[in-house]
């Protein structure tokens, strides 16, 4: 996963591992195909607590050949003191992790022997510096088949690393004998790892209430170098006090709630559980613990903040009032494609359960005054959940498989005319209905072959809060989902513009991608559910009443090295949790910049979880994900101005750079008619293939889900970003018009990837540094990424250039490169320059000129030594310098050189006369006009008049030479 610390990418890698504990076997070896001979063998298993461990022979041994085995002669003879004394051992060194600890309880070693070879064995320990055996001697068999020893004894606690040497006497020096030649590991170390403390807290807590008994659990463990083994959550109501663990005393897991504080242990990579037999409308708190180890070796983090969440369960089963339950969709037989399986839908709108006890579906066949039949119900219905009821289940089951009916009625025949259906409770009286049943008073007739759906929350008595479609067959126990096709025009009350119908309270939307279309509410309107694809877009959202959730998608491409693949997102919702999104699943990475510090701020660091809490509308965040993903924001839609204030400036740090978001479902219209409070008019987009940056001056669109640079120019700023200027932009980074004296040159690292510095003549623009014209460059990530940028003075770099033209500008271009190379410079944008305008490319070093207006693009040189300035852009007009009306020659100074531009000028011979301000010639020069000519002068700086003699012309003109 990519990382940034001071706006500098680095690629770093976690190892994710799985810890083991408890007693048993912690390392091995198996010499199963070695020559017997080998220097060193490493071993074959090591827990992952201890690093890999290697067995060596002692100076006194000599290698010897005899496979399958680590093997060895020269063993000292008769006793282990002559072993000792002789360094006739072979040797290996378990070194725990930094932090953990392990215990030896026991060592096997399976081995064999020549007819001479060793008939003792003993095990010593570096603890004390081998002076000791750590069990008995024991004595080899004078047999050379596989023999096997444990040295059972007890090493605790050994934080450092500890070696184990296996001394060995033998019958002849010139005896054959090492470890290994039968089946199985042949050193087996038997014991325990105690681990270091887990490096990190989980990153989150998440409780939800589900339902009104139960309480779900979400977390992340968050591993670090060291894993926790598992997890202890506690819980509480709130008149109790949690469990506090204690290292070294493992709880018990207390399930019961009858005491008001619950502990639970959860292994590792669990990250969920459920918290069951709970009293409704009741708060629980929960903490969770990571911890290593188990029984006395149990050891809990429990510095810093302790990760904590709260739900409360729901209200028990209530019983309905009026419009608590709603039929929202009713479907005739003759919609279907059987007969006898129309059904009608009934919705919980609220926000609890309700009980179904004392409730009744009532069918009116024709208007009459009192029911034909009555279906009681039973059980409840969760909020925002379905019932469905049936004239007949069989029908209705193999129509809509693998929805089933809830309830039926064998008299429920829906076909048409004056049939209506309620929903009536005992005591409450009519709850909903479907038609004027029974009163006769306003009845309304309806078509057997269509699919009627609530589009509002008024009467059901009223057909007015009922539309007819004749598409489909219905979607029972799911609102009817609509889809805008944008087929006339952008207007949300168009029919013509949805597949079905205009959507209502009671309707799931989706905004398609890839339309030309997208729709703007300029009224009121609504719907239930909302998802805007990738791409897509809605303008009216203060308009828009969402009964359900909005959402809105993005997808993101793959990075596929540490500079490309960034994105600077922001969320059109005001309540979106950033951990509980799937912005933050899978190997991806999201920052926030503090601008105090310079440094990028990472999500997963739990010492920034304040920042990282709901998604800051106005706020951008730096994202990128290893795959191509579709991600949401989920929630609902900003509606209103979104004022962003206390942007600092911060010298040697931020330098008053800030990343803002656009937090509107649409594009936004930068600058014009927004509140920018000691705030640049530019704004500055990160472009994902890593080449760096694009400039936006006002006027220009910002798209959906967009963050953003601004810069500060003095003292404390702030940006108010208007509802009011959403708009729709099929194109990202767009301008609303046809600019004018807008320049931008792409210089084209291959034939989608470019780099950019944008020009344009602005009236009120300066020389200097404008905050409302001008943008300051910010270079690329990527090393590699050649930088592109112009200057004011010495050490203001521009990204965006403006100027007053007055008739001649050259602007000296810094173009850096790492390595030689040849690339494509395209001017874009010289047709929105009057026609009198030349813009010229000089390459000073080569002496060669580009005019830009005939030949663009152009290929050019680029070497890492070449000075700011090598290449120049030259603007200027033909404008006559005498009173003929024969067109002139268009004269200016830049560098110490003199720049002719004849124009329409005949090209041709000129003679070339510079005089002081005392009318003395000090410079002259023959030289032929040919296109844009420099003639470099080297004079001091001060003013002169320069005079240019075709033969058939004479120029004049007063310059300032520098």
């Amino acid at each position: 996963m990519k990382r940034i610390l001071q706006r500098t990418l680095g690629l770093t890698i976690f190892l994710l591992f799985v810890v083991s504990i408890g007693w048993g076997q912690i390392l091995s070896f198996e010499f199963s195909g070695l020559a017997g001979d080998e220097t060193s063998a490493a071993s074959n298993y090591n827990d992952v607590s201890l690093t890999s461990s290697t067995i060596t022979r002692g100076a006194g041994l000599n290698a010897s050949g005899n496979s399958d085995r680590f093997n060895a002669t020269n063993w000292a003879l008769t006793s282990i003191e002559n072993a000792v004394a002789g360094d006739d051992y072979m040797e290996f060194t378990i070194t725990p992790n930094s932090g953990c600890q392990f215990n030896v309880s026991s060592i096997y070693i399976q081995l064999e022997r020549s007819s001479t070879g060793p008939s003792g064995i003993a095990l010593r320990s570096s603890i004390d510096s081998y002076s000791s055996n750590l069990d008995i001697e024991y004595s080899i068999a004078d047999v050379t088949s596989s023999q096997n020893f444990t040295f059972t004894f007890s090493q605790v606690n050994s934080g450092s690393a500890v070696t184990y040497r296996i001394y060995m006497w033998a019958e002849s020096t010139a005896g054959s004998g090492g470890i290994g030649d039968a089946a199985g590991n042949d050193i087996v170390v038997n014991g325990e790892i105690i681990l270091a403390e887990p490096t990190n807290h989980p990153s989150f807590l998440s409780a939800f209430a589900n339902g009104s008994y139960q309480i779900d659990l979400d977390w992340n463990d968050n591993d670090g170098n060291q894993a926790a083994s598992g997890f202890l959550i506690v819980g509480k109501t709130a008149s109790a006090s949690f469990y506090i663990p204690v290292d070294g005393s493992e709880p018990s897991d207390d399930l019961d709630w009858s005491d008001d504080e619950f502990e639970v242990k959860i292994s590792h990579g669990t990250e969920s559980y459920s918290v069951t037999g709970l009293s409704a409308s009741t708060i629980y708190d929960f903490k969770i613990y990571a911890y290593s180890n188990q029984g006395a070796n149990i050891d809990f983090k429990t510095d810093g903040s302790i990760i904590s969440a709260s739900a409360t369960t729901g209200i028990p089963p209530i019983s309905p009032t009026a419009g608590d339950l709603i039929i929202t969709e009713l479907v005739g037989d003759a919609a279907e494609t059987g007969t006898d399986n129309g059904y009608f839908e009934i919705y919980n709108k609220t926000s609890y359960s309700i009980s179904l006890d004392n409730v009744t579906a009532r069918y009116y066949n024709s208007n009459p005054g009192d029911p034909d039949q009555s279906v009681s119900l039973s059980g409840s219905i969760a909020p925002g959940d379905f019932i469905i009821v049936t004239q007949n289940v069989t029908n209705f089951n193999s129509q809509y498989s693998p929805v089933t009916s809830d309830f039926s009625g064998s008299l429920f025949y829906f076909n048409g005319g004056d049939d209506g259906v309620d929903v009536y409770h005992a005591t409450n009286g009519i709850i909903d209905q479907f038609n004027d049943n029974g009163s006769g008073q306003s009845a309304w007739n309806w078509d057997d072959s269509f699919v009627y759906e609530r589009t509002n929350s008024g009467s059901g008595a009223t057909e007015a809060n009922w539309t007819a479609y004749q598409l489909g067959t219905g979607t029972p126990k799911s609102l009817l989902p609509v889809s805008w096709t944008g087929s006339t025009n952008n207007e949300w009350h168009t029919v013509s513009n949805w597949d079905k119908i205009i959507p209502g309270a009671y309707q799931n939307v989706t905004v398609l991608s890839s339309l030309t279309n997208y729709p703007t509410l300029s009224t009121t309107g609504s719907c239930y559910n909302i998802t805007i694809q990738s791409g897509a877009s809605l303008v009216g959202v203060d308009n828009l009443t969402v009964n359900g959730t909005a959402t809105v998608e993005q997808e993101i491409s793959a990075y596929s090295t540490s500079s490309n693949g960034w994105n600077l997102i922001s969320c059109p919702m005001s309540n979106t949790d950033v951990a509980t999104s799937n912005w933050v699943s899978g190997t991806y990475d999201m920052y926030r910049f503090d601008e105090l510090t310079n440094i990028w701020l990472n999500q997963e660091n739990v010492a920034n979880s304040a920042l990282f809490g709901n998604y800051v509308p106005g706020i951008g965040y730096l994202y990128a994900n290893s795959a191509t993903v579709t991600n949401s924001f989920t929630g609902t839609f900003n509606s209103s101005d979104v004022t962003i204030s206390g942007l600092t400036k911060t010298t040697g740090q931020g330098e008053g750079w800030h990343v803002l978001g656009n937090p509107f479902p649409s594009a936004i219209d930068w600058a014009t008619g927004w509140t920018l409070t000691n705030v640049g008019s530019s704004a500055q987009i990160l472009k994902a293939d890593g080449t760096g940056y694009r400039v936006l001056a006002a006027n220009n669109d910002i798209p959906a889900n967009q963050g953003f640079w601004v810069q500060v120019s003095s003292g404390t700023g702030s940006v108010t970003i208007p509802v009011a200027k959403c708009v729709h932009s099929m194109q990202a980074y767009s301008t609303k018009s046809t600019p004018i004296n807008d320049l931008t040159l792409r210089l084209f690292l291959d034939s989608t990837r470019n780099v950019e510095h944008r020009i344009m003549f602005k009236p009120n623009a300066t020389d200097n540094f404008d905050w409302e014209y001008d943008a300051h460059y910010l270079p690329p990530w990527g090393a590699d990424v050649p930088k592109l940028f112009s200057k004011i003075g010495t050490d203001e770099y521009l990204a965006l250039n403006a100027f007053n033209f007055t008739g001649n500008k050259s602007i000296p271009l810094g173009i850096e490169v790492q390595t030689a190379m040849n690339l494509l410079l395209l001017a874009d944008g010289i047709q929105s320059f009057a026609n009198d305008v030349s813009i010229i490319l000089e390459d000073s070093y080569n002496t060669m000129f580009y005019d830009l207006g005939q030949q663009n693009p152009v290929t050019i040189s680029l070497l890492p030594a070449d000075a700011f300035g090598r290449y120049i852009l030259h603007f200027s007009t033909v404008t006559e310098v005498d009173e003929s009306s024969t067109p002139g020659i268009e004269v200016y100074a830049y560098d110490n050189s003199i720049y002719l531009n004849p124009g329409n000028f005949t090209s041709g011979n000129a003679y070339v006369q510079v005089f002081n301000t005392l009318g003395q010639e000090i410079f002259q020069l023959s030289t032929t006009l040919s296109g844009l000519t420099k003639i470099p002068v080297n004079l001091p700086p001060a003013n002169y008049f320069v005079r240019i003699n075709t033969g058939q012309k004479l120029f004049s003109e007063k310059l300032f030479i520098q």
